[in-house]
């Protein structure tokens, strides 16, 4: 499984429960997740996902790397 960690500045995202990449510059005003605007993964005409998701969770605080294990 695929998730993104978000915890003040930095955005961590993880594998199968192994960090895999890391940003320390991630400014979080630009996804506010308060608002009442469809979510959207990808933007425009070419920056788009075409597939299929099964199972998205979306939390209102950093999850742990043993919580991300389970």
């Amino acid at each position: 499984h695929l998730a993104a960690v978000r915890s003040g500045g930095s955005l961590k995202l993880y594998l199968d429960g192994k960090q895999v990449a890391a940003s320390g510059s991630f400014n979080p005003g630009d996804y506010d997740l308060s608002n009442d605007r469809p979510l959207r993964i990808g933007f425009g005409d070419h920056d788009y996902f075409n597939g299929s998701l099964s199972d998205v969770r979306l939390y209102n605080r950093a999850l742990t790397p043993e919580e991300l294990t389970k």
